[in-house]
């Protein structure tokens, strides 16, 4: 029998249509599923995924004394005896500070580093950070760094200069698995900290939940009258620890007991020549609570050298 030409290409045209639409169709569930497959692989390829796979990101958090939601059971502990207080990397977030870093999405280009032009490192896992360009790029020194979102606590630290020379800080040599967003040390570098200060400049950071003692090199730099800077030291600055030359008196001659049952145990770290060898009057900090780590730093003079020096209390 004899089929008429016109039904057969209806036919075949008709078929045509279902095979591409099949094969459309298969291809869309295959994407979808390799979709699926990257996501699965980059969550368990990010570094803080097996710490924190629950944390949502927390926008951005402030620079300078600084600090969306979290998990409703993530709750304040005490202030603890370093001066950290528990919150979760959402809270804060949400409590914006003077002076704070423009807010960034950290979940844009994550993974990545984005150094400055000078070739700068960016600390261990920072998704960006910029060299300080007050100094070489080779030596560290970083500042706008932006962590990876973390569930964290925060940590009020302060410098004061007691000296007759104005000061400027920098920080470098800091692991951001220990921070979160840019509640990192680095929302230090710059700071001009006048001569004799009344009062400490404060800063909040946000460690990571897991992060025991989390460290970073505070140094300073004494600010000439051209304008330059003069690099004189650095303190080891921690939240469960102290560095540098143990004290037996603070600068005014006041015994002090380092060692035994509530003894109050003081650090210094040396910043070299004073330029004015104007002695300091002012007594460092040094009266703090059984237990209580310092949550500041002193700079001083002791009318030949300057130093920076930090203190603890031994107790319960």
């Amino acid at each position: 029998m004899r089929v008429p030409v016109r039904s057969v290409g209806k036919g075949v045209v008709v078929g045509v249509l279902v095979a591409l639409i099949a094969s459309g169709c298969s291809g869309e569930v295959s994407r979808s599923a390799q979709g699926v497959d990257e996501q699965q692989a980059d969550a368990s390829a990010t570094p803080d995924a097996r710490a924190s796979s629950s944390a949502t990101p927390s926008g951005s958090s402030s620079a300078t004394p600084s600090a969306s939601g979290a998990s409703a059971d993530a709750s304040r502990s005490a202030l603890a005896s370093d001066g950290t207080v528990g919150t979760s990397a959402d809270d804060a977030a949400s409590v914006p500070e003077p002076g704070a870093s423009p807010e960034v999405d950290s979940s844009e280009g994550a993974g990545q580093r984005v150094g400055s032009t000078a070739g700068v490192t960016c600390p261990s896992r920072a998704t960006q950070c910029q060299a300080w360009p007050e100094r070489p790029a080779s030596e560290g020194w970083v500042q706008d760094v932006v962590c990876p979102s973390s569930y964290s606590r925060t940590w009020r630290i302060g410098v004061r200069n007691l000296s007759t020379v104005p000061v400027v800080l920098g920080v470098r040599h800091f692991d951001c698995y220990d921070w979160s967003v840019t509640g990192n040390p680095a929302q230090i570098t710059g700071t001009l900290l006048s001569n004799g200060q009344a009062t400490p400049t404060w800063w909040l950071l946000e460690p990571a939940n897991w992060a025991d003692y989390p460290s970073f090199n505070l140094g300073v730099f004494l600010k000439n009258p051209d304008g330059t800077l003069d690099f004189r030291g650095t303190m080891l600055f921690r939240s469960g620890g102290l560095s540098g030359e143990v004290l037996y008196a603070t600068n005014t001659g006041r015994p002090l007991e380092p060692y035994g049952l509530y003894g109050t145990r003081c650090r210094r770290a040396s910043l070299g020549p004073d330029p004015n060898q104007w002695k300091t009057r002012q007594e460092f900090n040094w009266r703090l609570n059984a237990g209580e780590f310092s949550p500041q730093a002193d700079i001083y003079s002791d009318g030949a050298n300057l130093y920076i020096v930090r203190c603890f209390r031994e107790g319960g």
